[in-house]
């Protein structure tokens, strides 16, 4: 029932809000969706950039595409820093979303010349970063999760050993 009501919370467009806000938030999930939000980012703006679109409206795109609206909200300033004439670097500083990796990666694209390639190339970095963060958030959870499912056997065999250890006892003191 919880569940239920949390799905459907989730598809409200507040619940969309709240439930993004924490995964930025939130310790263990943060990484994972920083890294999957910069990756996405990374990208899909240098697969536009490399196709011929203009900057602008490679931003323009991408910002709706990033998977979390808490950060596709966000990402308007960006976009209007942009068009204001700011480098992409620089606007990218503005919200405090991506790592600074990615910042300085845009800022040697913007001065090379070939911002494409150099988000490509950060965008398989932080995939991996993705999958690497997934694999020690397993690591941590695999051995609560036998620790619960344990917990819940030790309960069921108590609740069914106890109940025939009383009738035992009081078997034996009604013989006896």
């Amino acid at each position: 029932m919880v569940y239920i009501l949390l799905t459907v919370f989730g598809r409200t467009k507040i619940g969309r809000q709240l439930f993004d806000l924490i995964k930025l938030k939130a310790p263990v999930i943060k990484n994972v969706t920083i890294s999957t939000v910069t990756a996405r980012f990374a990208r899909g703006f240098g697969v536009l950039v490399e196709s011929g679109m203009q900057i602008i409206d490679s931003i323009e795109i991408i910002g709706r595409l990033l998977g979390n609206v808490v950060v596709e909200k966000q990402f308007q300033i960006v976009t209007s820093e942009i068009k204001r004439g700011q480098p992409i670097a620089k606007s990218l500083e503005t919200i405090d979303v991506f790592p600074e990796m990615l910042i300085e990666m845009v800022k040697v694209g913007e001065e090379s010349g070939a911002i494409d390639k150099v988000l490509n190339k950060t965008a398989n970095y932080f995939d991996d970063q993705v999958t690497n963060s997934i694999q020690k958030m397993t690591t941590l959870i695999e051995p609560m999760f036998i620790l619960t499912v344990a917990g819940i056997v030790v309960v069921i065999l108590l609740s069914v050993f106890l109940p025939m250890m009383g009738l035992m006892d009081a078997i034996e003191g009604s013989v006896g």
